[in-house]
């Protein structure tokens, strides 16, 4: 188990799965900055996006946010073309 620092930002309904910690914490921020709240922030690390991995951690919590009441929004941002294609957001 790891844990890292971030900054301290409202609960609310938005839910966050990253591969970048620093990616995690700013998009946290900046949905704390536009009034609204994070319901889980889930970092999964550049690793599991890899070819090899397949992203498999990636989807367990986007399967995790799909069965979560307290999460209704839950963005996605993808870079580089050989990423799998996300919706851009999903709501409840």
């Amino acid at each position: 188990l790891s844990i890292g620092l971030m900054s301290k930002v409202r609960r609310g309904r938005i839910g966050i799965v990253a591969a970048s910690g620093s990616g995690l914490q700013e998009v946290a921020v900046l949905v704390h900055q536009l009034g609204e709240g994070i319901s889980q922030a889930i970092g999964v690390g550049g690793h599991d996006l890899s070819q090899k991995v397949g992203g498999i951690m990636f989807l367990q919590a986007m399967d995790y946010f799909a069965s979560d009441p307290d999460t209704e929004v839950l963005p996605a941002a993808r870079r580089g073309a050989r990423r799998r294609r996300l919706p851009a957001a999903r709501h409840r």
